[in-house]
C-alpha cells in the first residue's frame, strides 16, 4: 500500500482509504493519503469525552499488540483524553488475542481496591465479549468500554445479557430514516446483504470523491486531490459531517457512540470531539 501511494503521489492521484482507521497511514503520504474513515484516536477520545459526561471518571486499560496498532493506539487515546478531561488512569494490562482466557487480568482488577469506572478493552469479537462475561463473572460491575471492534451483531450473540452496559464509539449508525440505513435497504433491494458500517463507508468515500469534482470544477486527478484538502462538512452516508479543510488527511467526523441495552445496540448521541490525541503505541 506504501508503494501505491507513492507512485499515485508521483502522478497528483488522491488515495482515498476506505475503511482504514489508523492514523499513520496518512502520514506515510502526507500529499495525497487521505482516510474516509477517523483515526482510531478519534474514536477512543470520542468514547472518553461521552464517558466522561455521564460520570466516568477512572479507567483501566486493556492493550494489545497482536491486532496491529489498533490494540495500542486506542487506549492510549482514550486515557489520554479522559486525563486532559479531568479523569485518572488507575491500571493497564495487556492480553492476546485468540487466548479467550482472561482469568488472570480479570483477577488483577477484581482485586483493586477501587473498582474502576470503566474499562476499556480494545479488541473485536469473540475476545471483547468473552473478556466482558469473564468480568461479570468475577463481580465486577465497571462499565466496557471500547471503539468498533464491538461494532459487530456478534459481540451480542457471544456476550449474552453480560454485555448489556457496554459502551462504544464506532463510524455511524443505521437510525430510522437515515442515510445509512437507506443505503443497507437499497444493497437489499439489489439483493446484496451489507449491513455492516464498513461498507457504508464506500458511500462516503464516493461522497467525498463527488463533492471534490463539484468544489474544483474538474475531474483531473490533481485537480480533486486539491479540493480534498479544502473540503469541509461534506454530507456522507455513515456520517452527516465529513471535514478535510485544517486536518490533513485524516476527517473530523462525527462519531457515533452506541450503548448496549437489552441485548440490542442503542445509537446515544453523536460526538466530535473536542481534543484528539497524538497516536501513540508506547
Amino acid at each position: 500500500p506504501i508503494a501505491d501511494l507513492a507512485h499515485a503521489d508521483g502522478n497528483g492521484v488522491a488515495v482515498l482509504a476506505v475503511t482504514a482507521t489508523q492514523p499513520g497511514y496518512p502520514i506515510a503520504s502526507p500529499d495525497n493519503g487521505f482516510m474516509t474513515a477517523y483515526g482510531d484516536n478519534s474514536s477512543a477520545a470520542a468514547a472518553a469525552e461521552y464517558l466522561f459526561g455521564q460520570g466516568i471518571r477512572t479507567a483501566y486499560l486493556m492493550f494489545t499488540s497482536d491486532i496491529g496498532s489498533y490494540g495500542l493506539v486506542t487506549p492510549n487515546a482514550f486515557g489520554d483524553a479522559l486525563e486532559r478531561l479531568g479523569g485518572s488512569v488507575v491500571g493497564s494490562d495487556t492480553w492476546s488475542y485468540g487466548v479467550g482466557d482472561f482469568a488472570p487480568h480479570v483477577t488483577r482488577i477484581a482485586a483493586l481496591a477501587d473498582e474502576p469506572d470503566t474499562v476499556f478493552f480494545a479488541g473485536p469479537v469473540p475476545d471483547n465479549a468473552s473478556f466482558v462475561r469473564q468480568l461479570r463473572d468475577a463481580g465486577v460491575d465497571s462499565v466496557v468500554s471500547g471503539t468498533d471492534g464491538f461494532d459487530d451483531p456478534a459481540f451480542l450473540e457471544v456476550g449474552g445479557d453480560d454485555v448489556n452496559g457496554t459502551v462504544f464509539s464506532t463510524l455511524g449508525f443505521p437510525d430510522p430514516g437515515g442515510s445509512l440505513l437507506e443505503f443497507y435497504n437499497d444493497c437489499d433491494r439489489r439483493g446484496y446483504n451489507v449491513r455492516n458500517v464498513f461498507t457504508g463507508m464506500g458511500g462516503d468515500a464516493m461522497q467525498v470523491v463527488k463533492a471534490a469534482i463539484e468544489r474544483a470544477g474538474s475531474s483531473k486527478p490533481r485537480a480533486i486531490l486539491n479540493a480534498i484538502r479544502g473540503l469541509d462538512t461534506v454530507q456522507g452516508i455513515v456520517t452527516d459531517s465529513i471535514t478535510y479543510k485544517g486536518m490533513g488527511g485524516t476527517p473530523l467526523r462525527n462519531i457515533a457512540i452506541v450503548v448496549v441495552e437489552d441485548g440490542q445496540f442503542v445509537h446515544a448521541t453523536d460526538v466530535a470531539p473536542s481534543y484528539v490525541p497524538v497516536p501513540r503505541t508506547g
